[in-house]
C-alpha cells in the first residue's frame, strides 16, 4: 500500500470518518513505525514483530508439545538440542528448512537488501560500500562492546571514513531498519548515548552466525543476543528500559531491566555459556552479588546453555537457569 501516492491521506480520512480499526503493514523502507505515528498523529499503535522466539521456533519444528511447561527427560533433551540449533539458525521463518550454506547466504542477502533499501536509499548515504561493510562489522559485533571511535579509526587506516557523526547516523539507521538494537549503560544522565557503555545486538541470533567469522565466543554471544531479544519481547510495554550495568568495582552486569530515572532495578541477568569453570563462576556471582546489594534485590539470574542450580548469597538467591527453560518463559 505504501507504493500508492497519498495513501496516508486516504487512510487517515477513513479512520476519521468510519468506526473501524485499520491494520497497516508495509516495507520499512517506505513506512517505518515512526512514519505511521507521524502520519496519524497519536491515533496509531505500532507493534514490533521480531523473528521467531525460541518458543515459536520449537513449536514450528514440533519440539514443543506440552504448553504447560511439564517436560519429561526425553522432551528436555529435545529442547536442549533445539535451543543450540536456534542459537545458530535463528528465527527467520524463511530459512528454517535450509542447510547451513543456504541459510547463511539468505540471511546475508536479507542484511544487504535491507541496507540497500532501508538505509542507503532512504537516508541518502553517499557511500553504499561503506554502509555494507559497516553492516557486517556491526552484526558480527553482536554482544560485544561497540565503539564509534574505533570504527572511525579502522576506517581511516583503510583509506576512508565518513566521520564519527555519519557512522553514528548509519548505526541509527540500522536500528530504524530493524537490523540491530543499541543498548547503553544504565544511567539517568541525558548524556548517556554513546558516552557511556554501548553494545549492539543483532535482530536475530542467526544474523550474527551468518555474518560473523567463527570464533570461540560465537555461541556465547548468540546466547546473549537471544536473551536480549527475549527480554525485549517481554518488556515491549516499556522499550528502552533494558540496559547494561557497569559497577564501581569494574565488574559488569550483562542486562538490567529497570527504571533509570529512579534508579530502580526490576531484573538483573548475567549470561554465561557455562558455569563449570570456577573463575567464570566467581566472576558472574560476585558481579550479581554487588548489583543485588546496590539495588536491594533478593534475586538475580544467570542464564547458561544447559546448567541449573541455585546459589545463596547474603542478599538472597541467584538462580542459574538453562537457556531453553528461560527462553520458554
Amino acid at each position: 500500500m505504501q507504493e500508492v501516492p497519498n495513501w496516508d491521506i486516504a487512510a487517515r480520512r477513513i479512520v476519521d470518518t468510519e468506526k473501524i480499526t485499520m491494520y497497516v503493514t508495509g516495507s520499512s523502507s517506505r513506512m517505518l513505525s515512526t512514519d505511521v505515528a507521524t502520519e496519524f498523529r497519536g491515533r496509531s499503535i505500532a507493534y514490533e514483530l521480531l523473528p521467531f522466539s525460541f518458543r515459536e521456533y520449537a513449536s514450528y519444528h514440533h519440539v514443543l508439545e506440552d504448553q504447560q511447561g511439564m517436560f519429561d527427560k526425553e522432551q528436555q533433551s529435545l529442547l536442549k538440542r533445539a535451543c543450540r540449533d536456534y542459537l545458530v539458525q535463528g528465527g527467520f521463518p524463511g530459512v528454517q528448512m535450509l542447510d547451513d550454506n543456504e541459510r547463511a547466504g539468505v540471511l546475508q542477502s536479507y542484511a544487504q537488501f535491507t541496507v540497500a533499501r532501508d538505509v542507503v536509499e532512504r537516508h541518502g548515504f553517499s557511500n553504499a560500500a561503506f554502509a555494507r561493510n559497516l553492516t557486517r562489522i556491526s552484526l558480527a559485533s553482536s554482544g560485544r562492546d561497540f565503539s564509534i571511535s574505533k570504527i572511525d579509526g579502522m576506517s581511516r587506516s583503510a583509506g576512508y571514513s565518513p566521520g564519527r557523526a555519519t557512522i553514528s547516523a548509519i548505526i541509527d539507521a540500522f536500528e530504524d531498519a530493524h537490523l540491530l538494537h543499541q543498548v547503553y549503560e544504565f544511567t539517568h544522565s541525558a548524556q548517556k548515548v554513546r558516552l557511556g557503555g554501548f553494545k549492539v545486538y543483532a535482530e536475530d541470533p542467526g544474523l550474527l552466525c551468518a555474518l560473523a567469522p567463527a570464533t570461540s565466543d560465537g555461541l556465547t554471544r548468540a546466547l546473549e543476543t537471544a536473551v536480549y531479544l527475549e527480554m525485549r519481547r517481554r518488556a515491549s510495554s516499556r522499550v528502552g528500559s533494558i540496559a547494561l550495568l557497569k559497577l564501581k568495582s569494574g565488574k559488569e552486569i550483562d542486562f538490567i531491566e529497570g527504571d533509570e530515572a529512579f534508579g530502580i532495578a526490576y531484573e538483573l541477568i548475567q549470561v554465561s555459556l557455562s558455569m563449570k569453570d570456577e573463575a567464570t563462576r566467581q566472576r558472574e556471582v560476585s558481579a550479581l552479588h554487588e548489583a543485588m546489594a546496590r539495588f536491594e534485590k533478593n534475586a538475580a539470574t544467570i542464564i547458561t546453555l544447559d546448567e541449573e542450580s541455585n546459589i545463596n548469597v547474603p542478599e538472597g538467591m541467584i538462580h542459574v537457569v538453562p537457556a531453553w527453560k528461560w527462553l520458554l518463559g
